[in-house]
């Protein structure tokens, strides 16, 4: 929905992106935990994205 605020806490993995025919803004606000700030997981597929 317009405006909604998702918060992941630390260590939980998961994704985000838009639908084909929906985009999306990601603006993300985080804190650095022994000098590291994001650990990148493996890239979605497209069978798993739904292509």
């Amino acid at each position: 929905m317009p405006g909604d605020v998702v918060w992941i806490p630390a260590g939980v993995k998961h994704w985000h992106g838009a639908a084909p025919k929906a985009a999306m803004t990601h603006v993300a606000i985080q804190e650095a935990l022994d000098g590291k700030v994001v650990e990148w997981m493996e890239k979605v597929t497209d069978e798993q994205y739904g292509d």
